[in-house]
């Protein structure tokens, strides 16, 4: 799992580094949206291999929901929910959804792991560091 690990957070400092360049580094709302789109992965997955709503995808869907209110709180309202939505996401994907839905790929808790590790970094000093 470190190979993954290292590669979400070599995928993500990429990113962060883009961002850099084009001048949207301290932008909160593209954090945001992100993690927004970061938290309905699971739910997708879910339903891939889904006949019928059960447990897991209700479990899925209230914790993406959950993410997605801290993403939106935390652009708006409340900033240190943004890193800490980033790494409650990061907790879930080290721990393992309690069941891996069947169309996630074996490597995606560990990359997204990796890749919501970092982003919880940048956005708490993103938070700290606000003008």
């Amino acid at each position: 799992m470190v190979i993954e690990i290292t590669v979400g957070a070599l995928l993500a400092g990429v990113l962060v580094l883009q961002m850099r360049l084009f001048g949207v580094q301290k932008d909160r709302g593209f954090y945001a949206g992100l993690l927004v789109a970061v938290a309905i992965f699971y739910p997708v997955f879910e339903t891939q291999s889904l006949m019928q709503v059960d447990a897991d995808l209700l479990l899925h869907l209230a914790f993406g929901f959950l993410v997605i209110c801290m993403a939106l709180a935390g652009m708006k309202k409340i900033p240190w929910l943004l890193p800490l939505g980033w790494l409650l996401h990061a907790i879930f994907d080290g721990l393992g959804p309690p069941h891996a839905p069947g169309g996630m790929p074996a490597w995606w808790p560990g990359v997204c792991l990796g890749f919501d590790g970092l982003m919880a970094l940048v956005t708490a000093r993103l938070t700290i560091f606000r003008p």
